[in-house]
């Protein structure tokens, strides 16, 4: 596959655009920071920036992707990274392509998805979604999986701190549906992530740290990757 790919250089530094292989498939453009916001409404799928490099403010790189967010362009991923001379080309393009791979951009937009629908996602949908058992969703909502059963079979309702739980993993399933592809939230939910201090999501899941997840998928969300 291929991927309309901003890579921001500028400053003294050795350009992180020199370290892709000729034959990557990905289409890089060259830019700048007076360049990207015209380059935003361009088709771009992610935008890479070297953080070390100089006379580049990454913070106001960011505020213009949510300014052109908010204009009806959809949120691109800006993936940060620090662009030393012993970093090998093929570790970012393989972060890259993962990226790629994994994220819909459009999915912020479907009607499935929208503000407020979430509440009414399925106990199953989620489980099928997730691709967890039935048991593994019951220890993330603090039940038994004979009563997950009888919650979806409607013979009854989880009620005070179980019921929290449900209306927030709704959420997070809402969030996982806007940052990834479906097909891709299994693979996210199963890979160690470095911003949850190498745990895997399902481990925070069952942990009970909603919290935790929602804040790392906002970040996904918002395109910010470090």
């Amino acid at each position: 596959m291929s991927a309309k790919i901003a890579v921001i250089e500028t400053g003294s530094r050795k350009p992180i655009f020199n370290l892709f292989s000729k034959d990557t498939k990905l289409l890089i453009i060259k830019s700048t920071p007076q360049k990207i916001e015209k380059d935003l409404s361009n088709g771009l799928e992610l935008i890479i920036l070297d953080v070390a490099m100089p006379n580049i403010d990454s913070s106001k790189i960011l505020e213009k992707i949510k300014t052109a967010a908010t204009a009806g362009i959809s949120p691109i991923p800006l993936i940060k990274y620090v662009c030393e001379k012993n970093l090998r080309a093929k570790d970012i393009e393989k972060t890259v392509q993962r990226i790629v791979q994994n994220v819909n951009i459009k999915t912020s937009q479907a009607p499935e998805y929208q503000q407020g629908k979430w509440r009414s996602v399925s106990i199953s949908e989620i489980a099928e979604g997730m691709g967890v058992s039935r048991a593994i969703l019951a220890q993330i909502l603090g039940t038994t999986e004979r009563n997950l059963g009888r919650w979806i079979k409607g013979e009854t309702v989880p009620s005070g701190k179980r019921d929290l739980s449900l209306q927030k993993m709704k959420y997070i399933y809402y969030l996982l549906g806007r940052a990834f592809k479906k097909i891709a939230i299994p693979k996210y939910l199963r890979e160690s992530n470095p911003t949850l201090r190498g745990r895997t999501p399902l481990m925070i899941l069952q942990a009970g740290d909603f919290d935790s997840l929602e804040a790392d998928l906002q970040q996904l969300i918002e395109g910010v990757y470090i």
